[in-house]
């Protein structure tokens, strides 16, 4: 199994008089074009997952929507996922993961410091080794099962890697 994770792109400065509700943040222009680039950088690294489950923040479901572009995919291949939320706890996440029925390559949209735990459970089996990724960095798992300690970090690299790719 292929499992493409992607930090969102850059987004507006938390600031609650703004954005009372912090799910609702978008990206800013200049971080959808920026990670846009990035998106199709992608595509040399032959990473194209079947599905994007993303978190349902606004800055996520934009970031999925162009990385849905990048890939030459259909919108139709992102779907929200609340687990993938920074409030959830990466360890329920990948245990109701573990159980969907998911197709051999995915990529999953959500933010730091839950993708960096998220990440760290997958390759050594707990959170503390929580890795970095760059807002619009992304990385790749390769795995026989989504569980804990099961999976290989075959890439790592940031945004500005990416779109010097494409």
């Amino acid at each position: 199994m292929k499992i493409l994770l992607v930090r969102h792109g850059r987004a507006g400065k938390a600031d609650p008089g703004t954005w009372p509700d912090d799910d609702l943040r978008p990206l800013t222009p200049k971080g959808a074009k920026l990670f846009a680039k990035a998106a199709k950088g992608l595509l040399s690294l032959e990473t194209r997952p079947v599905r994007i489950l993303t978190s349902p923040a606004e800055r996520t479901r934009q970031t999925a929507e162009l990385l849905a572009q990048g890939l030459g995919m259909g919108t139709k291949a992102m779907v929200a996922a609340p687990d993938l939320h920074h409030a959830v706890p990466p360890e329920r996440a990948l245990a109701r993961l573990a159980r969907a029925k998911l197709p051999r390559s995915i990529a999953l949209v959500s933010h730091q410091p839950w993708l960096g735990e998220f990440l760290s459970l997958l390759v050594a089996g707990d959170k503390r080794a929580a890795i970095e990724l760059d807002k619009g960095g992304a990385c790749l798992v390769e795995a026989e099962t989504l569980a804990k300690g099961k999976g290989v970090l075959s890439w790592l690299l940031t945004q500005d890697q990416l779109a010097a790719l494409g």
